[in-house]
């Protein structure tokens, strides 16, 4: 009898069965198959969506989807398709057949040109497809690497990722030894003070780069020694400027990076500013590309000039922080514009005048740029308005609006409730050069991210694609916002999905789904999460998201603090059950579902995720550390915020905030589940939990996935399906229906 078969149809069966008997719902309508949210086509969040000059065209990479029979995704690139679609027509074409792997698509800023890769002979290549001839044409013969290829400002030329290349130093060159058959790993006490443990080997591999020439095909190859984290053109492509990891230095958020630029024309790489805690693709160049600003993670932004090497800082008024948003530089001007978190500021480059152009109160801006501009940073000193995307922090709602700066008049464009899809790369809101027509992704929880088109001048934003028609035949319940006070009598609040045609006289089984550290309400209106969360409202779950803060020392205690008091809001206000409560986190989530589970007798059922019983073993090996390397260790577990100070300076506190140790109180069942091959939390911590939880009698399960690794973007969809089956099989198990 084949295995894995037996395995599926006993899956399919009990979702069969809990789809007969968990909802009434399910007696009016289909209920939202495991497999069909799984395989949904998704815009591929490494690459752009792109708009042309004129606004009548878009430009994006579609996700190709793999069949739950075969092996893992592709990796990105390799499993996209780029469409292009008229913004007023629908019309939709696909830039070379679909059996070809395209990907990283981008408009000439000034013609109806676009750029992209492709891999038709097994090798990236560039491409540039026309709108006039409507046909594509291969452009450079040589292989090149993932990123987007990015425009000079005329239109003329591209330049494009060739890939990193490795450039060992005799230092570094190993030879062998007459010794046969011996591997030896050495390790030493005495290398070095406890800061130098987060230190890498000496990177001297480096990034290379082609500028296309498209008039006359002349190729230049410039190549930059070091970790590049983010890079972009100047507008006569004369250069580039970049962001690099210090090196010795894992590239990490946060991390103080050099911003370098390097010379087209001589190859030649000087560093302008050292050390600096820039964030990445904030880099923003001046219209004669004599000037780089760009913001970093502590509230300032600066400008610096290309041959000096001290950057000027661009501060506001005490109080006020930058946020981390690619700056606007006004052509002909000294003049760049910075944002806020709730205003649009603008600034002499040299720091010495700054001005509040506009405030937005409660709104929260997480975008701004020209409508009139010909290209990405830059605008003509003749405008007067300026386009800004802002979510309201009250409801969580988006908006579009306008802001005429010499009126000093903000007007609303667009607003709706939805989200800003988060996690791709480019802009949120994309302008057309003509200065009407803009596109931005958004989504709902009820439906996936999709292209929706709007105008500059107002009215109402419009639905440009629909990738997922399957979606149209199931209902996945709605969303709210709710408000309660923690254990502290602190404000929280969280988000409350709800099944489809809920009534509020009846009460709902309800699961908690948390990650500690996360404001999960900023995420009210996103459709996809680290779990697939309208599987369970469609089968007339509640699913309830809190706001889980965290304060150093005690996390075990802050989990506790923030959801318990939920749950009793949620029972009190008659939409929960109090005898049908379960929990399910992922990660750092799946630690909070076990310190729950520790810590409540109200709950009935528990799923943990790739997660960890204990604080010592992360900090002993952290994650995402290679195996057996006692040199790299990630104190974020420790001095940086979750226990705040090592193993050793309090120990008590690793073993208090260790549900480990406090097993014997656990009533509720467990279900464990974890990748084999998960290099951040070892599966060997999973089957220690599942082994404590047995030798004291509790019920647990342990299930394990051959090849999987950390969470499941690298997992099959086969293990994925079966995995999420085997949890709604669990919860149905022990919380039953409505």
């Amino acid at each position: 009898m084949n295995t894995k078969l037996s395995v599926h149809c006993v899956a399919h069966l009990c979702s069969a069965l809990l789809v007969a008997g968990i909802s009434e719902v399910s007696a009016q309508a289909p209920v939202l198959p495991v497999e069909t949210l799984l395989s949904l086509a998704s815009f591929d969040p490494a690459n752009p969506v792109s708009l042309s000059p004129d606004g009548n065209w878009a430009a994006y990479s579609l996700r190709r989807i793999t069949h739950p029979r075969f092996g893992r995704k592709d990796s990105p690139g390799s499993a996209s398709i780029v469409r292009v679609v008229n913004s007023a027509t629908g019309e939709t074409i696909a830039l070379l057949p679909d059996s070809e792997p395209t990907w990283g698509a981008t408009w000439s800023p000034v013609t109806t040109r676009v750029a992209f890769l492709a891999r038709p002979s097994g090798h990236a290549r560039l491409w540039v497809w026309d709108v006039a001839s409507r046909r594509a044409h291969e452009v450079v013969p040589y292989d090149l690497g993932t990123a987007a290829p990015q425009w000079s400002a005329d239109g003329s030329k591209v330049l494009v990722d060739m890939g990193r290349t490795e450039r060992v130093g005799p230092e570094r060159e190993l030879k062998p030894h007459d010794t046969i058959g011996v591997t030896v790993r050495q390790f030493d006490t005495t290398r070095g003070t406890a800061p130098d443990l987060q230190s890498l080997p000496d990177d001297r591999s480096g990034q290379e780069w082609a500028l296309v020439n498209l008039e006359t095909r002349r190729i230049v190859r410039r190549t930059v020694v070091g970790q590049v984290r983010s890079y972009l053109l100047s507008p006569s492509a004369a250069a580039v400027a970049v962001t690099l990891s210090r090196q010795g230095e894992d590239p990490v958020p946060g991390q103080r990076s050099d911003v370098a630029v390097l010379q087209i024309d001589d190859g030649r790489v000087r560093v302008i500013a050292a050390a600096v805690p820039v964030v990445d693709n904030t880099l923003a160049w001046s219209h004669d590309g004599n000037r780089v600003a760009y913001c970093t993670d502590r509230g300032t932004c600066y400008v610096v000039h290309v041959r000096d090497t001290a950057p000027g800082e661009v501060s506001g008024p005490p109080g006020v922080r930058f946020s981390a948003i690619r700056p606007v530089w006004a052509m002909g001007t000294d003049t760049v514009l910075f944002a806020s978190s709730d205003g649009l500021w603008a600034a002499s480059s040299d720091g010495g005048r700054v001005r509040e152009i506009a405030h937005f109160g409660r709104r929260r801006v997480v975008w701004f740029g020209i409508p009139h501009g010909s290209w990405r940073g830059l605008v003509s000193s003749g405008e007067v308005s300026v386009l800004v995307a802002t979510v309201d922090d009250s409801t969580l709602d988006v908006a579009i609006e306008r802001v005429e700066v010499q009126a000093d008049r903000v007007t609303m464009v667009a607003k709706a409730s939805k989200a800003f899809s988060p996690g791709f790369r480019g802009p949120i809101v994309d302008l057309a050069a003509s200065g009407d027509t803009y596109l931005t992704m958004l989504e709902g929880f009820d439906h996936p991210p999709e292209i929706w088109v709007g105008s500059s001048r107002g009215g109402e934003l419009r639905q440009l694609t629909h990738t997922n028609g399957a979606l149209d035949h199931y209902r996945m319940g709605s969303v709210r916002l709710l408000h309660w006070l923690d254990g502290n009598g602190r404000p929280c609040r969280g988000r409350l999905m709800l099944p489809p045609d809920y009534r509020v006289e009846l009460r709902y089984p309800l699961i908690v789904t948390l990650y500690p550290g996360d404001s999960a309400s900023r995420s009210l209106h996103q459709f996809s999460g680290a779990l697939p969360l309208q599987l369970y409202t469609a089968r007339g779950y509640a699913v309830l998201q809190p706001d889980v803060p965290l304060s150093a020392g005690h996390p075990m205690r802050d989990i506790a603090r923030a959801v318990l008091p939920a749950i009793k809001q949620m029972v009190a206000l008659g939409v929960a059950d109090s005898g049908r409560i379960g929990v399910m986190g992922v990660s750092f989530g799946g630690y909070a579902a076990l310190a729950l589970a520790v810590q409540s007798s109200q709950l009935h059922a528990a799923v943990s995720i790739d997660g960890l019983d204990n604080m010592i073993n992360p900090y002993m090996q952290p994650p995402g550390a290679p195996a057996g390397n006692p040199w790299v260790q990630d104190t974020a577990w420790a001095v940086g915020g979750h226990l705040g100070g090592s193993l050793w300076q309090v120990r008590d506190r690793y073993i208090e905030n260790s549900p480990l140790f406090y097993f014997d109180r656990v009533t509720a069942p467990v279900l464990l589940i974890h990748g084999e091959r998960d290099r951040s939390i070892p599966v060997v911590l999973a089957e220690q939990t599942f082994h404590a939880l047995r030798a004291l009698g509790k019920t647990a399960t342990l299930v394990t996935y051959a090849d999987a690794g950390h969470g499941w973007p690298g997992w099959s969809l086969a293990q994925q399906v079966d995995m999420n089956e085997r949890v709604l099989s669990w919860f149905a198990r022990y919380l039953g229906g409505p």
